[in-house]
């Protein structure tokens, strides 16, 4: 039975809050796309495109993997953590994606080695410099869950909340959105995100996998577009 301190809980928050330096805002992971294209244009068509999202293709991956190398590397199991990070960067199809979840993966390492130290960020940490692992976003924040000694469902959950947190905050400039229709959006959402965390923190290696095949293509589209606000 794991107790969430009060000092875990605020560590949480913070490293999946909007003001954590990772660069997050700049990305829409194909969001950008299907909204000049009209496919989504209101908060119904956002909700489900967000619905998706953390269903078919976050959930699965990163939620997945945020779980599988807290475990490995509170294990002290380094080749594990390293396995998954790879299949992590192999999944992601889109060169932008995956160059996203990289950037803000390495930024938000530079930052919680400052704000968070611990051993499994340091040996993260160096796996990247002998570029032996990536440092996708998911693995660094399961390491990071790894050294606050966290529930790995409440590790998971922190990191999916944090991801429909910011592309909420990307669709209320997109799509546009009010600010109160948005995080009513987030409140309704909860059960489903919930629902994603308890999903992806039973997956099991040889089971990461994406779904959201439209999405994939919208990400693919977002290079080519007349116009972008985002850099995914």
């Amino acid at each position: 039975m794991h107790t969430l301190t009060d000092d875990a809980l605020q560590s949480l928050l913070q490293l999946s809050g909007a003001a954590f330096p990772t660069g997050a805002f700049s990305h829409s992971y194909g969001l950008e796309t299907v909204v000049q294209t009209g496919q989504v244009h209101d908060l119904a068509t956002f909700r489900e495109w967000l619905d998706t999202h953390l269903g078919a293709a976050a959930a699965p991956t990163d939620g997945a993997a945020v779980a599988l190398v807290q475990r490995a590397a509170a294990g002290g199991d380094w080749a594990a953590v390293v396995r998954v990070d790879l299949l992590l960067t192999a999944l992601k199809l889109a060169p932008e994606t995956r160059a996203a979840s990289l950037a803000t993966g390495q930024a938000a390492l530079r930052a919680a080695r400052e704000v968070f130290p611990g051993p499994a960020l340091d040996q993260c940490a160096a796996l990247v410099t002998e570029r032996r692992a990536r440092g996708n976003a998911a693995t660094v924040f399961g390491c990071v869950a790894a050294d606050l000694e966290v529930a790995t469902t409440t590790a998971v959950l922190a990191f999916l909340w944090g991801l429909a947190s910011a592309l909420t905050a990307v669709a209320t400039r997109l799509v546009p959105l009010g600010g109160i229709a948005a995080q009513r959006l987030l409140r309704e959402l909860g059960p489903r995100i919930r629902a994603a965390a308890v999903g992806a923190e039973a997956r099991p290696e040889p089971e990461l996998a994406a779904s959201a095949i439209a999405q994939d293509i919208a990400a693919f589209r977002h290079a080519r577009l007349y116009s972008r606000l985002y850099i995914s």
